[in-house]
């Protein structure tokens, strides 16, 4: 506030607003009720204590302004840590997907493998048999074909890793 600008308030209203200094002592007019009073001057010590008050409401607003960036700054952090913990989980769940696929091509290897057991089954059964196809060598056939056939699909959908 300049030095030449005086506050003072109404008697009626109570309320305040600047007049120029030189007009203390002068009757005024209230801006907000339109009562006409003669201002008293401030005395010293009401300038100080404005002064100090103006001080104070000052600080306690820089105050407040550091409080809400610190605040800031923490809830920066929090959502970076969050972030970063996502981030690692996203990172240990594509690992995870990226060891099972590598296993997945040993455990179709091991089906191939059973393929290859049964398919020697077959041929033993049939050589059992003397070329002749019995009932017996036909169920097992078809049920060997069917389990082959089951492994295969459970493998192609993803059941069996």
């Amino acid at each position: 506030m300049p030095d030449d600008l005086i506050v003072v308030r109404c008697p009626q209203c109570d309320g305040a607003f600047d007049i120029p200094a030189d007009l203390a002592g002068l009757p005024v007019t209230c801006k907000a009720c339109d009562h006409r009073f003669v201002p008293v001057p401030p005395s010293k010590q009401e300038v100080r204590l404005q002064r100090e008050r103006e001080e104070v409401q000052r600080a306690n607003q820089k105050e407040q302004a550091r409080r809400e960036k610190e605040k800031a700054r923490e809830q920066w952090r929090r959502e970076s840590e969050k972030n970063r913990a996502a981030h690692a989980r996203g990172l240990a769940q594509e690992e995870a997907r990226h060891a099972k696929d590598m296993e997945q091509p040993a455990q179709r290897g091991d089906i191939e493998q059973l393929h290859e057991d049964l398919h020697r089954e077959l041929v033993n059964i049939r050589k059992s048999t003397d070329g002749i196809p019995t009932i017996r060598g036909i169920m097992i056939f078809f049920v060997i074909l069917a389990l082959i056939g089951c492994c295969v699909a459970l493998v192609q959908s993803g059941a069996i890793q």
